[in-house]
């Protein structure tokens, strides 16, 4: 599963499973058989590779974060938006907005 991977020595394997978590998310939304612990769990590996050393890996955790909503999503979101990056101000100001 796409959780298991995300403490991977590569880099690319663990966007690739944020991403995959970010579209489990979105399509069982879709499907209406979204599972909350499913996005409890998102939740929690987005905020802990909001740490990773990779900045592409904290980009797609920011896109997660957006995907995953909600209050506890925003509040990790709202202190990356001071961030010296200004490509990081865009993604955080992207996943704010589809956050709510």
């Amino acid at each position: 599963m796409a959780l298991e991977r995300l403490v991977d020595v590569d880099r690319e394997v663990r966007v690739q499973s944020l991403w995959a978590l970010s579209g489990r998310i979105a399509l069982e939304r879709r499907l209406g058989t979204e599972k909350r612990r499913l996005e409890k769990k998102a939740l929690e590996a987005a905020a802990a590779a909001l740490e990773d050393t990779e900045d592409v890996v904290v980009r797609e955790a920011i896109r997660l974060l957006g995907v995953i909503g909600g209050p506890r999503a925003v509040a990790l979101l709202k202190p990356l938006y001071n961030m010296e990056s200004a490509a990081f101000r865009v993604e955080v100001a992207a996943a704010l907005l589809a956050a709510g």
